[in-house]
């Protein structure tokens, strides 16, 4: 099947309209109210008004990249708000994952190779470990803040 000039026009205007009606930005009215559930599930109460819409403005940007993820390829899973929605990827990792970066001073190549490593044998070493039978596994839990 041969496909014309006229066909292939509309091909790409139908593949623009697409791309286009998927990723437009998400109706205010829609994400206000869909920000004071969420608020009102998660018990969230903000500081001040000017807390109030910077987390709105981060709320919205991470339902907006949901709508559209979701809206996109079959990958097998979707994606949902939950209690993070108000957070920016760096305060998540911050929080929750002990994500400290350190801007201070990094290593040149000289002081690196000078630094010796604490455990110098490591021909004593097992092939494998069952941290299980050593008591060190622990079922997954959410820990929320542990440590802050």
């Amino acid at each position: 099947m041969a496909f014309t000039n006229k066909s292939l026009a509309s091909l790409l205007i139908l593949t623009i309209w697409a791309i286009h009606a998927l990723c437009r930005p998400l109706n205010e009215e829609y994400v206000l109210k869909r920000h004071e559930e969420w608020m009102a599930q998660h018990g969230r109460v903000y500081n001040d008004a000017l807390e109030k819409e910077r987390r709105y403005k981060v709320f919205k940007s991470n339902l907006e990249y949901i709508e559209n993820f979701n809206k996109g390829m079959n990958r097998g899973y979707k994606l949902a708000i939950n209690k993070f929605g108000d957070l920016s990827n760096d305060e998540f990792r911050k929080m929750y994952t002990g994500y400290n970066r350190q801007t201070s001073k990094v290593m040149s190549t000289s002081e690196a190779a000078t630094t010796s490593f604490e455990y110098g044998n490591l021909t004593a070493v097992p092939t494998s470990m069952d941290w299980r039978k050593h008591a060190v596994v622990t079922p997954v839990k959410d820990q929320a803040s542990c440590g802050k």
